[in-house]
């Protein structure tokens, strides 16, 4: 059995997580960078799965078969998260 549609949903808490490390880790006006940050991290994760979840690990579909939605996710997330004033834009430059 794979990763089904529960499994995938329990993600958003752990890519939320990576999402406000991003944050802190590279501030406000970064997103290219963060977004890549987050996707590394996650792809990361991934890789270690088999040494942490051994044949379990199996019914794990493979980062690649999830990176489309993960990034949708991430956009989506990042958006709502401005929305609410949670993350600031960065402040113009000083001339």
């Amino acid at each position: 059995m794979k990763l089904g549609i529960f499994s995938l949903i329990s993600l958003i808490p752990l890519i939320l997580k990576a999402i406000n490390t991003a944050e802190v880790v590279f501030g406000p006006g970064t997103g290219t960078e963060k977004k890549q940050f987050v996707m590394d991290m996650l792809r990361e994760l991934f890789k270690q799965l088999p040494q942490i979840f051994g044949e379990k690990a199996n019914a794990i579909l493979p980062f690649e078969s999830l990176e489309g939605l993960i990034s949708s996710v991430i956009d989506i997330a990042v958006k709502l998260l401005n929305l609410l004033g949670v993350f600031k834009k960065a402040a113009p430059a000083a001339v």
